[in-house]
């Protein structure tokens, strides 16, 4: 029975031992970590995520093995024109597990790596890249913005993917002009918004004038309108008149004519015609008297002479 009980405690005590001589590391999710021993970088695959009894002598080194994202800013960007402009840039990419230890030994940490595999080969597209580039003014156009991201994307990844690093998307963005050409936009902009400006007030005034031309068209035809009407009502009198004319004429000849017919059917005969009747209306009146007064002289020297009547009696 002591027997026994010495091998267990004796097995406690190694178990005891061999723990004590060991440490814990924990990897996070997402990442992995390389081992170092006094200086010497392990060949043994990275530590995965999770939980491990490890030496306590080691020294460890994290990578992420997620999805990350570098950011540059203001890079400078020379285009033919001989102006720098600068531009904001975004990388994304990762690490690749397998050679972890690899990048361990030749660059050393995550931003050393990073450092020397992928920032130093991006400047270096982008100043390339800046050689193609007519003008500063450019780098705002689409096409010229896409064709710098594929161009850093598959330089850099052709370049970073010997070493470990996986380079996935590539953006641009914040483009800045050289301070120059940023006042030259300037007036640029400015001289436009005052184009603009004039160009507005000349459609107002050609606006008006438009407006006051019809204006007076509209008066000019209102007025040959008007003046139409009082000639038309002009020849209307007019012709009212040559009508009232005309018919005064006729009915003159025709008076005239009938005076003439008249004047041509007296004849000696009729006169005589005429004359007979007359005396013939005057005895048919007459009942047998004689004047009462005898009138002598002629004119203004007539002189009542005697009443006839008055004498006989």
């Amino acid at each position: 029975m002591n027997q026994t009980k010495a091998i267990i405690y004796g097995a406690i005590a190694s178990l005891a031992l061999l723990l004590g001589s060991c440490s814990i590391e924990t990897v996070p999710a997402g990442h992995a970590k390389v081992k170092t021993t006094f200086g010497k970088v392990s060949e043994d695959a990275p530590l995965a995520e999770g939980f491990h009894f490890v030496n306590p002598l080691a020294s460890f080194t994290t990578y992420s093995l997620q999805d990350q994202a570098y950011e540059l800013e203001n890079v400078s960007v020379p285009s033919q024109d001989k102006f720098k402009s600068s531009v904001g840039i975004t990388v994304m990419y990762k690490f690749d597990k397998d050679f972890l230890a690899k990048i361990r030994q030749d660059a050393g940490d995550e931003e050393a790596a990073v450092h020397k595999y992928m920032r130093q080969k991006l400047l270096s597209v982008v100043r390339e890249f800046g050689k193609s580039v007519p003008t500063a003014q450019d780098l705002f156009k689409a096409d010229v913005q896409n064709r710098l991201q594929v161009e850093i994307q598959r330089e850099v990844s052709e370049y970073a993917g010997r070493y470990g690093l996986i380079v996935g998307d590539v953006f641009i963005q914040d483009i800045t002009l050289d301070p120059t050409i940023q006042e030259q936009v300037k007036q640029v902009k400015i001289r436009e918004e005052q184009v603009n400006r004039e160009k507005a007030q000349l459609q107002i005034v050609e606006q008006q004038s438009l407006r006051q031309v019809k204006e007076a068209e509209s008066r000019a035809k209102a007025a040959e309108q008007d003046a139409l009407a009082r000639r038309h009502n002009s020849d209307a009198k007019l012709y009212e008149a040559k009508n009232a004319a005309d018919a005064q004429l006729y009915a003159a000849q025709a008076e005239a004519k009938a005076n003439k017919e008249l004047a041509a059917s007296v004849t000696s005969d009729l006169l005589k015609l005429k004359e007979a009747e007359a005396r013939l209306i005057t005895a048919e009146k007459w009942q047998g008297g004689v004047p009462e007064t005898v009138i002598g002289g002629d004119g203004a020297n007539a002189v009542p002479l005697f009443h006839m009547n008055k004498a006989l009696k």
